[in-house]
């Protein structure tokens, strides 16, 4: 999943019209692969609109835990430095 991706399968979530870059190859290419995953499909406007599948995806994006940085020891225990 590249970044470009998860803004095209976020703007299908968030928003009613077209992709402003609807256009452009990576972006079309990215709706025909979500469309032939499950993740988006078209509507009677011919617009893309997120699916259960797609929700349920982003529901795991959103969930993802922002990554932590820390002291590793020999050992591969996290060192705590908090009360030094």
């Amino acid at each position: 999943m590249t970044p470009n991706d998860i803004e095209v399968l976020l703007h299908c979530y968030t928003s009613p019209v077209r992709h402003p870059r609807f256009d452009a190859p990576a972006v079309r290419s990215t709706h025909k692969d979500f469309e032939e995953l499950g993740l988006l499909q078209r509507n009677d406007e011919d617009l893309y609109i997120v699916t259960n599948l797609g929700k349920a995806y982003i529901k795991t994006l959103l969930d993802t835990p922002c990554p932590r940085t820390g002291y590793i020891d020999k050992d591969g225990n996290v060192i705590n430095i908090d009360g030094i």
